[in-house]
């Protein structure tokens, strides 16, 4: 098999070409590491979709519902198989944000973040940054949560608040709680200021893993986290603690053993699980897999 050509398809989530001139191992970009791997990469255009290998396209969100965003998912999906070429589909958003996307989807054809037991995984990329963990006993002995005001998180702060635990909260959009302390233009400099954090995924559904326990850790944050029960990744198994009013309030948990254990993560090649080098290197595998089943 010779060098493949993918036409990436724009989307509004995420695109990869616009990327592809940053390092993402020491000096290498990612088009030279796609290239090193003989896949050679390419927005789509009129003049070269026909001469393309693959195509590679994005989950289209059709969440709110609306008739222009249904039109546009299941548009893209027939597009898909009209022009009769080998496809890959990376979604990176829940399933409730790509239904549609989602329910065509196959094993083969597919990455993405929220694979339930059918579907192929792919963490979203972040890069690392120094966690200070180190200093953390010199932190705000206080809780931060960064995100925005879903009706579920809304009701955990207040149960917090309710029982006395020291929390503040930032987002564009206001929370209805006297702690909303307003935007928070980095997440990683602000939470380097407190012990604790809470995050909580989008939707606790299909097994859905964002980049958002990540981001926690890499601020260096103890992380009280709820995503999906049934989500298994042993690779941060014993970095966070399972969110609970009574692991708060009650302090269940061992700090000096996640601090070790999220030190080690992130200061060995663990951590490279969310890096851009693993992200692309699995796009690559899959779009190998995808050229060997559909033959010469």
């Amino acid at each position: 098999m010779g060098r493949i050509k993918v036409v990436e398809f724009h989307s509004a989530n995420w695109n990869i070409y616009p990327i592809l001139d940053s390092e993402i191992v020491a000096g290498r970009t990612m088009r030279e590491h796609l290239l090193a791997q003989d896949v050679e990469w390419d927005a789509a255009r009129r003049d070269n979709i026909g001469t393309a290998d693959l195509l590679f396209f994005k989950g289209v969100m059709d969440l709110p519902p609306h008739p222009r965003r249904v039109f546009n998912a299941f548009y893209t999906e027939v597009m898909k198989r009209v022009y009769g070429k080998p496809f890959l589909t990376l979604m990176g958003e829940p399933r409730e944000h790509c239904r549609l996307s989602y329910l065509f989807s196959d094993k083969e054809a597919t990455l993405c973040v929220a694979p339930d037991d059918e579907l192929d995984r792919i963490f979203l990329p972040n890069e690392w940054r120094d966690p200070c963990i180190e200093g953390w006993n010199d932190r705000q002995d206080r809780f931060c949560w960064i995100g925005r005001p879903m009706p579920d998180r809304v009701r955990a702060a207040k149960e917090l608040v309710k029982n006395g635990v020291d929390l503040d909260i930032y987002s564009k959009s206001p929370w209805p709680l006297s702690c909303w302390k307003g935007f928070a233009p980095d997440d990683y400099e602000t939470a380097l200021g407190y012990k604790y954090r809470i995050v909580f995924e989008n939707y606790p559904t299909h097994q859905y893993h964002s980049e958002k326990l990540f981001l926690a850790i890499r601020s260096g944050c103890i992380t009280f986290y709820r995503g999906d029960p049934r989500l298994d990744l042993p690779e941060i198994r014993g970095l966070f603690i399972p969110y609970s009013i009574e692991n708060i309030v009650e302090r269940r948990y061992d700090e000096r053993s996640i601090l070790s254990a999220m030190g080690e993560f992130m200061r060995s090649d663990a951590w490279k699980m969310y890096s851009y080098e693993a992200f692309i290197n699995t796009v690559i595998k899959k779009i190998y897999q995808r050229m060997e089943a559909n033959g010469p």
